[in-house]
C-alpha cells in the first residue's frame, strides 16, 4: 500500500462492510470527511451501493466525491 500523506486516511476492505460502519461512526462524532474517492466495488450494484451510503451520510454533507472507474464498461 501507498503512503499516504499525514491528513489523509486510507480504508481498505470490503466497501460493503468497512463504509457503512465508517459513516456511521463519524457521524456520530460528528465529523464532516474533505474528499472521498470511491475505488471499491467494480460492478455497478457495488458502486451504486456505496455512492447511495454516501449520499445518504451526513458525514459527506459539505464533501468532494470521485468515483474511479467509471468509463469501465461493468460499472456504467
Amino acid at each position: 500500500m501507498t503512503d499516504a500523506p499525514a491528513n489523509v486516511t486510507l480504508h481498505v476492505g470490503d466497501s460493503k462492510e468497512v463504509l457503512p460502519r465508517l459513516l456511521r461512526e463519524l457521524e456520530q462524532d460528528g465529523q464532516n470527511v474533505d474528499f472521498v474517492l470511491v475505488d471499491g466495488a467494480h460492478e455497478a450494484e457495488g458502486v451504486e451501493r456505496d455512492v447511495r451510503s454516501l449520499l445518504a451520510s451526513n458525514a459527506v454533507s459539505r464533501t468532494v466525491i470521485v468515483l474511479h472507474d467509471t468509463a469501465n464498461e461493468a460499472v456504467r
